[in-house]
This record gives C-alpha cells, sequence and structure tokens, in this order.
C-alpha cells in the first residue's frame, strides 16, 4: 500500500521509479465547510490510512461512527470556531445587533465556520440585540418582555430573511436550528402581545399559593378544568 509514496509510474517507460519530491499521490478538491458531510469526509481523506471503504473512512480506533462529522471530531480535526466567536464579541462593542445579524448571515452565506451552531449559542444574546427595544416600538408597549427562547426565533427569522435575500436558508446549515415561525405571531399583534406580557415565575408562584386555598369543590372543578385543557 505503501509503494507509491516512494515510487513513480512512468507512463512511457511504463516502468516504475523512486520518487524524487513530494508524496502527493493525487488531489483533493476544495470543499467549503457548508457542504456537509462531503467537507468532513475531505478532511479525514487527508488523515486517514490504507482505507478501502466508506466505512474504513470512518473508523477511529477500531470504532466505527455514524457520520464523518464525529469520526472527524473523535481524531479532533475540527476547528472550534472561536476565531469568529471572537470577532463578533469584538465587533459587538460598536455595532448594532442588525449589522451582527448581517455579519453572521454573511459568514453563514460564504460557507466560512465548520460547525455554526457552536457560534450561534456562544453569541445569540448579541446577534439579538436591538430586537425587544424594536418590538416595544412596533407595538407601543413600553414594558413589553420576551423570553429567552422567543428572542432566539425572533433572532433567527431575522437571520433567515437575510440568507433569503442572498438565495440561500437556515435550513441548509444542518445543525442550525431553523425558526418556528408560528410563534413570531404572538410578537407581531398587539392584543396577543398583551395577553402575554407578564412574569411567567411570579404567576406560577402565585398559582402556587392560591391551589392550596381551594375547596375540594374547587380544587375538583380546577382539576377537571385543566385536564380538558391539557389532553
Amino acid at each position: 500500500m505503501g509503494y507509491p509514496t516512494r515510487f513513480v509510474y512512468n507512463k512511457d517507460r511504463k516502468a516504475w521509479r523512486p520518487r524524487e519530491t513530494g508524496y502527493s499521490i493525487g488531489r483533493l478538491n476544495y470543499t467549503p465547510p457548508g457542504v456537509g458531510q462531503l467537507y468532513y469526509m475531505r478532511i479525514l481523506l487527508t488523515r486517514q490510512c490504507g482505507c478501502t471503504s466508506f466505512r474504513d473512512i470512518r473508523t477511529v480506533n477500531d470504532h466505527v461512527y455514524d457520520t464523518y462529522q464525529v469520526a472527524c471530531d473523535a481524531l479532533r480535526l475540527l476547528d472550534d470556531d472561536k476565531e469568529f466567536i471572537g470577532a463578533i464579541n469584538e465587533v459587538g462593542e460598536l455595532a448594532s445587533g442588525q449589522q451582527l445579524r448581517r455579519m453572521f448571515a454573511m459568514l453563514l452565506f460564504m460557507n466560512t465556520m465548520s460547525n455554526p451552531v457552536v457560534v450561534w449559542k456562544a453569541t445569540w444574546r448579541l446577534l439579538a440585540d436591538g430586537i425587544l427595544y424594536h418590538k416595544r416600538r412596533e407595538l407601543n408597549i413600553s414594558d413589553l418582555n420576551i423570553n429567552d427562547e422567543d428572542l432566539k426565533i425572533l433572532c433567527l427569522v431575522e437571520i433567515q430573511m437575510l440568507l433569503c435575500s442572498n438565495g440561500t436558508s437556515l435550513d441548509k446549515f444542518k445543525t442550525m436550528p431553523f425558526p418556528e415561525i408560528l410563534k413570531t405571531f404572538d410578537y407581531s399583534n398587539k392584543l396577543i402581545a398583551e395577553a402575554l406580557n407578564y412574569d411567567k415565575e411570579e404567576m406560577a408562584k402565585l398559582h402556587d399559593s392560591l391551589i392550596h386555598k381551594l375547596t375540594d369543590e374547587q380544587a375538583d372543578v380546577y382539576k377537571q378544568i385543566m385536564d380538558s385543557v391539557l389532553t
């Protein structure tokens, strides 16, 4: 198997001769991270030796991994994208949330991040900056509160719109979450937003304190109503 690394075949003379320079047997085309498993397979092909099947490529220390990406991770070949996290944090000191969302969308579009969801999880609060402020102005509710999960969805919707304007979409990046668009309707209707604008933790404490004050008859009615709603 190691013969081609030491000798090169001369087609004209139909004979092998000792290799003079270099150890490259062939070339691998450039593959951007955004294409998914092909990118990770390419990385493995530069490290794994003696592979005769796709299964061999995914095998590390006699363990066959389900995907090329996981196999790369087992060999510690993946970048942690710290440079992109650092860049967003640095730019975030001066730029607006809208500008950061444009920056993140461009990084996605250019397929420069090896694992975009890692960058998203580390920087989503910066990327979502300004969304709450604009929703308060849009709905004219100065004390509007948006929980973290809904804020993430609203931020992802903004990023999705930027990607769509460039002919792509978040669903092209398999590790990235895709926003549930229906949940954003709650923050596009003032009446619904006002109805949902309460402190959930405070209301939960109030519920716990009041439920113990119910009579047996009231408790039975409460249980029937809750069972009907939740089932």
